[in-house]
């Protein structure tokens, strides 16, 4: 299992590193094979997981194992006691990671944000009742790192569950906050000494520890939004961050960013100032409509046009997080184990990778649609070739092959390569 998943891990890094992106057309079980495997499956293991990741990606409607077991012409069961085992796909995170931060160049942004994918169920472990501005939801909590590289490319380079207080009692687990989750992402997090990186969350993880973490490495910054109750303190004055933005409204000037692939126009002013359990910060003011946010810029120094597009890049982690819920199924297991679903939330992330790498320029949705199209195509070719060999009444032979192109669009998921 561990020698799998190495071979996995190195293949998969050289394909994606790779300077010759040349697309193999068309999509099928043998290409995600040749990407993850540098070679056609041998084994029933290298098998499911990669007709696993290819059902992710190809597939549209509901998803579940039976649906990988149908491709596979096998019974569930076999698909989900491979789900259980330790796959030590966790090892390809850190080489992966490794092997981004190498060349991610002068600049770099981590976005750190956690998710919520609601789940029911008595038998499902360590669900927990979360609060959402839409109200309360039950279900299971994960903190994401998505590292964007100064050319534009995305990476996510970290997933971590949240682990509820009952659940690492009954499995002798440590106890972690979404802070300390955060914080061991950036431990985890080496950048060469050259690189500037600049982290972006949101006001959860403005935590003392975490900005502690961040001031310990020379070339990192921090930025984030501050809650309204926040104190901050300028020339011995203190006040709450709303009545400080309120207050420098009038000091307010246009600025101009370009960010996302569309241009954003804000009122901002900034000021040093001393934040409550943070310490010595820069201070934006940034206004945009009728919205108005205080945001910290902590460590290296940043100006206030860099801490304002910094923190634009992290509607970036949202979108993320809406392709990878929407598009690949993120939240689509219903495993009692652990183990299950971490497994397939490390396999939706690794299609993420593979429809980056193979259709670059284009979003998920984009990329899905080419890659579905693709595949009912070699189906198409499968079947011409079986029909070849057909040696029945030549009549419904031709009658089939007539009707093969007028059913393209409604043709059902079926397993190709």
């Amino acid at each position: 299992m561990v020698s799998l998943t190495s071979k996995i891990v190195l293949c998969f890094v050289n394909t994606l590193f790779n300077k010759e992106r040349a697309i193999i057309q068309p999509f099928s079980t043998a290409l995600v094979a040749r990407i993850l495997l540098r070679r056609r499956t041998k084994t029933g293991l290298e098998n499911i997981i990669v007709t696993y990741l290819y059902t992710l990606i190809v597939c549209w409607g509901h998803f579940s194992a039976s649906l990988v077991a149908g491709c596979l012409k096998r019974h569930k069961s076999n698909v989900t006691r491979v789900l259980k085992e330790n796959l030590h796909l966790h090892n390809l995170w850190r080489i992966l990671t490794k092997k981004v931060l190498e060349n991610s160049g002068g600049k770099a942004w981590l976005i750190i944000d956690s998710t919520i994918k609601g789940k029911r169920g008595k038998k499902l472990c360590n669900l927990q009742k979360f609060k959402t501005s839409h109200g309360y939801t039950v279900g299971h909590c994960f903190v994401f790192a998505l590292l964007i590289c100064e050319d534009g490319s995305e990476h996510i380079v970290a997933v971590k569950p949240y682990f509820t207080k009952k659940f690492c009692k009954r499995a002798k687990k440590e106890f972690r906050t979404q802070n300390q989750l955060a914080v061991e992402i950036l431990q985890e997090t080496q950048t060469p000494l050259t690189t500037h990186l600049t982290v972006v969350a949101d006001s959860a993880f403005l935590a003392d520890f975490v900005v502690d973490e961040i001031r310990r490495h020379p070339q990192w910054s921090f930025v984030s939004t501050l809650d309204s109750n926040r104190k901050i303190t300028v020339k011995g004055y203190t006040s709450h961050a709303r009545s400080f933005g309120s207050r420098h409204l009038p000091d307010l000037r246009l600025m101009s960013i370009s960010c996302n692939g569309r241009k954003h126009v804000l009122y901002t002013m900034s000021t040093n100032a001393e934040i409550s359990k943070v310490g010595e910060s820069t201070v934006v003011v940034s206004r945009r409509g009728r919205q108005t946010l205080q945001l910290a810029g902590v460590g290296k120094k940043l100006s206030c046009r860099e801490i304002c597009y910094a923190y634009l890049l992290r509607w970036r982690i949202e979108v993320l997080f809406k392709e990878l819920k929407q598009y690949l199924h993120f939240g689509s297991y219903r495993f009692r184990e652990l183990e299950a679903y971490m497994n397939h939330i490390v396999l939706v992330i690794l299609a993420h990778a593979i429809l980056k790498h193979l259709y670059p320029g284009h979003t998920v949705a984009e990329a899905k649609k080419l890659a579905y199209e693709s595949s009912q195509k070699e189906f198409l070719h499968e079947l011409r070739r079986d029909l070849t060999k057909f040696n029945g009444n030549k009549i419904v032979k031709n009658k089939i092959l007539q009707a093969i192109p007028a059913t393209t669009p409604s043709l059902p998921l079926s397993r190709a390569g």
